[in-house]
Formats: structure tokens, C-alpha cells, sequence
């Protein structure tokens, strides 16, 4: 099966607070979000090809110029090795972005993958995957001129295990070591989480 989608977001604009404490300021500065998707769904497995444009007024990071319109591109796929969609047993997944106008956009590029599996052991869930992320170079030596100290990129490899204690309750732990932080002063980062859901 195959679909196509176009989306239009006028609401786009930033967010500001009014005497409720909520509001969107909206002009042709915000301006308009555009996405639109090609997707393609069978064979255990899903293809998105999409691609996103707002055509708000954006700030280039070096000249400090103003500029019209930037977009990105975007693809996932996610294909079930083992199983079907009503009991899946392993799958992998390949998601990327890109953005080409760098002069605007914090991030030019991010890629991550992995693999899943389900019901090894009463239903728990165990997955284990990578994500790299390269930021643009305008946004780069802005910072640094700034004194800020932030990478070229970061990669993470996370590790997931997630735990059904009872039809009510889950338990995921979670482990990520990060490589080259954008902010942080240490090469490497070690990062541990637990995560829990409780269903009323």
C-alpha cells in the first residue's frame, strides 16, 4: 500500500504568553509550515520519504542576515525481519534527515539505526541502537566566536530494555554513551535513565 501526504500549518509562529498564559503571535515573519510525504507500507515493512519547508524569516548565523524559506528532507524505513505486525519478533530501522541550508539551521544532517526485538521473554522488549548528528558549520563557528565550546558532531549508542511488571505497569531502563557532547566539556558521556509507565 502506498500513500501521499501534504500538510499545512499556519501556525507556525512563535509562541507568546497572553493574560492566560497562552498565545501564538502570527505574521508573514513566522510565516507557514509545509510538509508533505510519500510513504509506502508492505511486505512487513514501511518506506517514508517526506520533506518539510517553512517559509518564516530565518537569521543566518554568520552574517546575521535575514532570509526567506528553508527546508528539510527526511526517510524512514522500518522492516520486521521476524514476526508479523500483530506479533513481532525482530525488526530494523533506518531513519535520516538533511538539511541543506546550512547557513540557518543549527543541524545539516542526522542519521540513526537499530534493531529491535519483542517477546524473547514475556513480551519484554530489548533494543539496541546508534545516532550520529553533524551540525552545520555556520552555527558552529558562530558559537566558538562566542566563546562557546560546541563539536562538529555527536554520536550516541543507547542500549533499551523494556520490562512489563503487569498488564497495568512497565519498567524500561535505558543506557547511552555519548560521543563528543555538543556541550559539554568531556569528550565522552555515560548516561543511565530508568523510566517507568503506569496505566490508571
Amino acid at each position: 500500500m502506498s500513500y501521499f501526504e501534504k500538510i499545512r500549518s499556519d501556525h507556525a509562529g512563535t509562541q507568546s504568553s497572553n493574560r492566560h498564559g497562552f498565545g501564538y503571535s502570527l505574521s508573514h515573519r513566522q510565516g507557514a509550515a509545509i510538509m508533505t510525504e510519500l510513504g509506502l507500507d508492505g511486505g512487513g515493512g514501511t518506506c517514508k520519504l517526506g520533506a518539510l519547508f517553512h517559509t518564516g524569516e530565518f537569521t543566518e548565523y554568520r552574517s546575521g542576515e535575514a532570509r526567506s524559506g528553508k527546508y528539510a528532507l527526511y526517510m524512514v524505513l522500518d522492516q520486521m525481519l521476524i514476526g508479523n505486525r500483530e506479533a513481532p519478533k525482530l525488526g530494523v530501522f533506518l531513519r535520516g534527515g538533511l538539511s541543506p541550508l546550512v547557513a540557518c539551521n543549527e543541524v545539516d544532517c542526522y542519521l540513526d539505526a537499530g534493531i529491535t526485538g519483542q517477546g524473547l521473554c514475556d513480551g519484554d522488549r530489548v533494543g539496541i541502537g546508534c545516532s550520529h548528528v553533524s551540525f552545520g558549520g555556520p552555527f558552529v563557528e558562530s558559537q566558538r566566536d562566542a566563546g562557546i565550546q560546541v563539536t562538529d558532531s555527536e554520536s550516541v549508542i543507547e542500549l533499551s530494555y523494556q520490562k512489563q511488571l503487569t498488564h497495568w505497569s512497565m519498567i524500561q531502563p535505558d543506557l547511552q554513551y555519548v560521543m563528543n557532547p555538543q556541550n559539554s566539556a568531556a569528550s565522552n558521556a555515560l548516561v543511565a535513565a530508568v523510566r517507568m509507565r503506569i496505566i490508571f
